[in-house]
């Protein structure tokens, strides 16, 4: 799985997720429409359980598609750090897990709230009907503290990938101010697809060799010059040029004058 995401597209990434997503949702209001269209004439409910269960089946996709992305760099391109940095590997995985279960607990919901609405439709014994809803009640109040841990696990995600990305680059352990900015392209990846996927290809399947340890990385593409250490020189040493010597601190000329 890794090495078809590694060979992915920037575009395939894109149209997978959110291309699928936006054609989901014009599906999904075309039929709204046709159902309540329907309800009007007939006097009957609308059945939405369809509605609920693509949504359900599109998200489930899209999130899979996002999570293998990020698999692909966070475990697959793990071998091409250097040696001296330690990730946390075992941390990654549990919660990559915890999204996975996330997930799943996501579309349980959604059957549950399926049926809910089957109760309602078929006209059942108003007093099932409110006994079904308040069963219902303990699976919702469990989703709030769930989704504020598992959004806590997606921001580790996020830092993970872009720290792991950021030190494969520079070959060395990336500080904070290096991945900041590939953080938040993972967090909005509707853009970072455009730029984080070519530096995969780039690494795992371009010319790209690793820069010696510790040395400045350059972009090719960037108009401005590379930045380079400067150079030191001992204090009161003389700079001598081709017609004239001059000298390096202010302190050189004390005596002088």
């Amino acid at each position: 799985m890794n090495s078809v995401f590694h060979r992915a597209q920037h575009w395939h990434l894109f149209i997978l997720t959110f291309g699928v997503m936006f054609f989901a949702v014009i599906i999904m209001f075309a039929f709204m429409i046709s159902q309540m269209s329907f309800a009007v004439q007939t006097q009957r409910v609308p059945d939405l359980g369809y509605l609920i269960i693509i949504l359900g089946i599109v998200s489930f996709f899209v999130v899979f598609v996002q999570l293998g992305w990020m698999w692909s760099i966070g475990d697959g391109m793990k071998h091409l750090l250097p040696k001296s940095i330690g990730m946390n590997d075992t941390l990654f995985k549990l919660f990559f897990l915890v999204i996975i279960l996330y997930q799943l607990y996501n579309l349980y919901l959604m059957y549950e709230m399926i049926s809910v609405f089957s109760d309602l439709a078929s006209g059942r014994n108003p007093a099932t009907f409110l006994w079904r809803i308040m069963s219902f009640q303990r699976y919702t109040l469990m989703f709030l503290p769930l989704t504020l841990f598992v959004l806590f696990c997606q921001c580790y995600l996020f830092y993970y990938c872009a720290k792991t990305l950021k030190s494969i680059e520079l070959n060395r352990e990336a500080d904070v101010g290096d991945y900041i900015g590939l953080f938040f392209l993972f967090m909005f990846n509707v853009v970072g697809f455009w730029i984080i996927q070519p530096k995969i290809n780039r690494i795992m399947y371009g010319d790209w060799t690793p820069p010696p340890s510790g040395a400045l990385e350059h972009d090719s593409n960037s108009p401005f010059d590379p930045v380079y250490p400067k150079e030191v020189h001992p204090r009161g040493d003389l700079l001598k040029t081709k017609d004239h010597e001059a000298f390096e601190h202010d302190d050189d000329f004390e005596g002088l004058f």
